[in-house]
């Protein structure tokens, strides 16, 4: 078949799957203007990474505009430099190689962008060809945007705007000065972020925009994959405000085709996710899509949401080769031998990880990465114990399809490693009191749905904790370990001095609920903490007696 005809009939297919979600004529708002081409804007959000996605999104723009049946543009609701190996070696700068190979328009901020620290960001935004947008991302004690709150794109004669606004759920330790600890950067929120959104949007009808399309990171009202709660979210927005046609949401990986809420004026606004492409997904995971959103000549709005594997004829050979050269400059730092594995059921995803089941032998590869943590700061001080949350570990390590242990040792790679820790916090050996260790570990042992929340606090050998049967936390021990056997060895005291070993992300989330009492930079990342660990393990392996059985250093009773 020819490349037209394959396009048409694959068009036809897709028309046939999905059926539009439109969106009446609301030009009352501005002065309507007849296009003399539909607009199609593709879009995405939560690619994480996920660059083999990129030849496809680029591709099928590219036909649109081969055929010449309308205008199109390709942009991003964030989370796309951070996910893979590809990310943290190149700290995003290989994933706006990619971005920038596919012309992507414009790009909102995730609360991923942020992972790399914010000069890194800075430079991000610098060498992006399009343009990044955030109208809620400020200076601490100012209103001026540090982003542009909009971007208008000129489509034939019409005018579309284009504004970003991000969840601030991304603040962490990167919006905090390394040495003075003062806060330098926020992300305003609730009611903030309602007047920074709609100052932008009367701004962008001001210059003539005839349509306004928010590309947000702030995740769905009533998600279906994420398991957190989101307190501020795109409905909500879309209900506090006027004058926005349609948000393009993301941050929860939702698949969400479209969903019509009224705005503060009874109008519709159109809300629409295109789920994720984190490569710890199969590839005929549903979750993979690209969203459509179509603006017709006469005005009308419809979105639409393509299986990525409808795309694959359509892929962009030079976006293929710019993905191909950034995965060459990334293998030798990923293929880097770090040592091996005879455990099969390192478990990363989260069903097992937050499991509420405290009995099973889910939380292998959380003890292995706690201990691992407090190991980074042995030589420091005495009696040191860490704890880190278990939406710091993102995949699996080295994982069989059954579960079962290995018979002969299986190769761990920095790659592998980077799988289990994409974030590369910085680490820190803090000193606070028994009562705001218990304290902190408290606010983060709840359940949304069937599982723990992502923010549930693992801790390392020497320590111990219960959870009640209403899974609310319980009481937190000191414990000596033999074997897989954990015995509690007395509560930690409220007054008590406590050495613990936490990410960056973790310290500012303790400082939020008081004093830290002292605190020394390690000079490491959390990814190379494990490689050492497994390092000075014998012969660097991980062996079944250590870690093939969970010491379930978390449950019910001691």
């Amino acid at each position: 078949m020819s490349k037209k005809g394959l396009f048409l009939s694959s068009m036809l297919g897709i028309a046939v799957m999905f059926s539009s979600c439109k969106k009446e004529d609301d030009s009352a708002i501005r002065v309507a203007v007849e296009g003399d081409k539909s607009i199609v804007i593709l879009y995405e959000s939560d690619v994480h990474c996920g660059i083999d996605a990129y030849p496809y999104f680029a591709g099928y723009r590219d036909m649109i505009e081969y055929y010449d049946t309308a205008y199109a543009v390709l942009v991003s609701s964030g989370d796309y430099i951070q996910g893979a190996d590809v990310g943290i070696v190149s700290k995003g700068s290989g994933i706006i190689d990619i971005l920038n190979s596919a012309a992507y328009g414009v790009v909102a901020l995730g609360n991923h962008e942020f992972d790399y620290g914010f000069p890194n960001l800075e430079n991000i935004i610098d060498k992006f060809n399009g343009k990044v947008v955030c109208c809620n991302l400020t200076r601490e004690g100012s209103s001026e945007a540090l982003c542009s709150p909009y971007v208008i794109k000129q489509f034939g004669n019409r005018k579309i705007a284009f504004v970003g606004v991000t969840t601030n759920e991304s603040e962490n330790s990167h919006f905090y000065d390394e040495e003075s600890g003062k806060k330098i950067i926020t992300l305003h929120t609730d009611d903030e972020i309602v007047n920074m959104v709609q100052s932008a949007v009367n701004g962008a009808i001001k210059e003539g925009a005839s349509f306004v399309i928010v590309l947000a990171h702030m995740g769905a009202e009533d998600s279906k994959v994420d398991t957190d709660t989101h307190p501020f979210n795109s409905s909500m927005l879309a209900r506090k405000t006027y004058g926005i046609d349609a948000i393009l949401d993301g941050h929860t990986h939702d698949t969400v085709r479209c969903k019509k809420v009224e705005n503060a004026q009874g109008r519709t606004v159109i809300i629409s996710e295109a789920g994720t492409h984190t490569p710890v997904l199969g590839d005929d995971s549903e979750l993979r899509t690209m969203g459509k959103l179509v603006i017709t000549k006469d005005g009308n709005l419809y979105s639409e949401l393509i299986p990525t594997s409808e795309l694959k004829n359509y892929s962009s050979s030079e976006v293929y080769a710019t993905t191909l050269k950034t995965q060459a400059f990334v293998k030798v730092a990923s293929t880097e031998l770090c040592g091996y594995t005879m455990v099969g059921k390192l478990y990363g995803d989260k069903t097992k990880l937050r499991s509420t089941d405290l009995t099973k032998d889910n939380y292998c590869l959380a003890e292995l990465v706690a201990d691992a943590y407090q190991y980074a700061g042995e030589d420091e001080a005495t009696d040191v114990y860490a704890i880190f949350n278990a939406g710091s570990i993102r995949d699996g390590l080295v994982v069989n399809v059954d579960g079962a242990d290995y018979t002969t040792p299986k190769e761990i790679t920095y790659g592998d490693l980077l799988g289990v820790n994409p974030y590369c916090n910085s680490m820190y050996l803090i000193t606070i009191k028994g009562k705001l260790l218990k304290d902190y570990i408290k606010s983060t042992v709840k359940v949304k749905g069937s599982t723990f929340a992502s923010n549930f606090t693992f801790v390392s050998k020497n320590l111990c904790y219960t959870v009640n049967a209403d899974n609310t936390f319980g009481k937190l021990y000191y414990a000596t370990e033999s074997g897989t056997n954990v015995t509690q060895n007395g509560e930690v005291g409220d007054n008590d001095n406590v050495n613990v070993v936490v990410s960056s992300y973790v310290k500012s989330e303790i400082s939020k609920q008081g004093s830290i009492d002292g605190e020394m930079d390690l000079g490491i990342t959390d990814v190379d903490c494990i490689k050492n660990y497994i390092n000075k393990l014998s012969n660097h392996t991980i062996v079944k007696a250590d870690y093939g059985q969970s010491r379930k250093r978390i449950r019910n009773s001691f």
